[in-house]
């Protein structure tokens, strides 16, 4: 990774600690892959000296400390990472007078975060709580998801799939062949075998193609399981990005081949021959889009 700064730093209180010598916060907007930094931003800093310090001040509370990475890079980088942000805030408080036994610090990398996007700024953080001396019980730990479970073994189905190609711009007379633009909207469903889990996902494409007559119209139905492996292990759910998606054939009679381009960093692209339900319709095409989970993951259904 590489280091990026990514502007201010921000603060998110938590307003039902409102409690004499109590205070909770997230110190977020942490530059991404702040590793070799030692200082923090002056936001945090600031907000540290006016509202946190006091309240620590010759002995009258204590801090818990808590070190958070985005999804970005290997865990185990992340816990580092997390733990360097979380280092930064209590070489601030020491320098100000805070003694150490007063400070509980700990750091999870990107095992707590609930957010779907690779990089959110609010994982990019270090969260706190302060409690009056002679609460020497720690505060309740977060409920936070279990890690996704990752496997190489996945198999993927067609659910859906509606296609517009040669149109508008030509429309082929009876028994002729017509080309132009093309359009995909597919649902695709895939599952970890290993795990026996599903997540749907949602492909609109555009690019080219050809019809026969009416046949710029085609839908397919559900179709049969294909199987494949991937380089690394990884998650079922984290399939998105961009895909292409190629065509040709009709009824029965349909060649399809699918280039999943969006696995997470460590993961080759996805290249397989699928074989999809009965096209209704036919001709040929060649799109290319993102492809977005819409549900999942979740229990696999039966079949």
């Amino acid at each position: 990774m590489t280091f990026k700064a990514t502007g201010p730093g921000l603060i998110e209180i938590d307003p039902s600690y409102a409690g004499a010598g109590m205070l909770k916060a997230l110190l977020h907007n942490f530059d991404f892959d702040d590793m070799k930094v030692s200082t923090l931003k002056s936001e945090h800093s600031d907000f540290l000296r006016t509202r946190a310090v006091p309240l620590l001040a010759e002995n009258r509370g204590r801090i818990w400390l808590e070190g958070h990475a985005s999804h970005i890079g290997m865990h185990d980088y992340n816990v580092q990472l997390s733990r360097k942000r979380v280092q930064k805030v209590v070489d601030f408080l020491t320098s100000n007078g805070i003694v150490a036994k007063q400070i509980q610090p700990d750091a999870v990398g990107d095992s707590s975060s609930a957010s779907r996007l690779k990089d959110d700024e609010l994982d990019r953080s270090v969260a706190f709580v302060i409690l009056q001396r002679g609460h020497f019980d720690p505060p309740p730990p977060r409920k936070t998801p279990p890690a996704p479970e990752v496997t190489t073994q996945f198999r993927l189905r067609l659910s859906a799939e509606i296609t517009i190609s040669g149109v508008p711009r030509i429309r082929p007379p009876r028994g002729k062949l017509g080309g132009g633009p093309a359009a995909d909207a597919l649902l695709f469903e895939i599952q970890d075998v290993e795990h026996k889990t599903s997540a749907f996902y949602g492909y609109s494409g555009l690019g080219m193609g050809v019809g026969v007559n009416l046949a710029w119209l085609s839908g397919t139905d559900a179709g049969p399981w294909n199987y494949f492996t991937t380089s690394a292990s990884m998650s079922v759910g984290d399939f998105g990005g961009l895909a292409r998606f190629t065509s040709a054939g009709g009824g029965n009679y349909t060649i399809n081949y699918l280039n999943l381009l969006g696995t997470p960093p460590g993961v080759d692209a996805v290249y397989l021959k699928i074989n999809t339900g009965t096209t209704y319709g036919g001709g040929a095409t060649t799109t290319a889009g993102p492809l977005q989970r819409v549900a999942g993951p979740m229990p696999a259904g039966h079949d």
